[in-house]
């Protein structure tokens, strides 16, 4: 499993930018998941996303495993970094 954690910044859409992190997730074989606190979110469900309500500076970590789960995290994060404005703070784990 590999695991990084991100702190994120202000968003302008949420509802948007969790359709662009759904449709990279969508891409790969892997299971990956975003955490905020307690909650946790399939990474290829908009609802989920939503629903965790990231604010900025919210540190969420985002976890991928399967197959293609190390470039499903690489890619994953870079989005999330686009679309949410996050600033990489990684804690790479596997």
């Amino acid at each position: 499993m590999y695991r990084e954690k991100v702190k994120a910044q202000k968003s302008s859409s949420p509802y948007e930018e969790a359709i662009r992190i759904v449709r990279v997730a969508s891409k790969y074989t892997s299971d990956v998941y975003i955490e905020k606190g307690k909650k946790c979110a399939n990474a290829k469900s908009v609802l989920g996303i939503v629903a965790l309500m990231l604010e900025g500076g919210d540190v969420v970590t985002v976890s991928a495993q399967g197959a293609d789960a190390g470039i499903a995290l690489k890619t994953v994060c870079q989005t999330i970094g686009e679309a949410l404005h996050l600033r990489n703070e990684y804690s790479v784990k596997r």
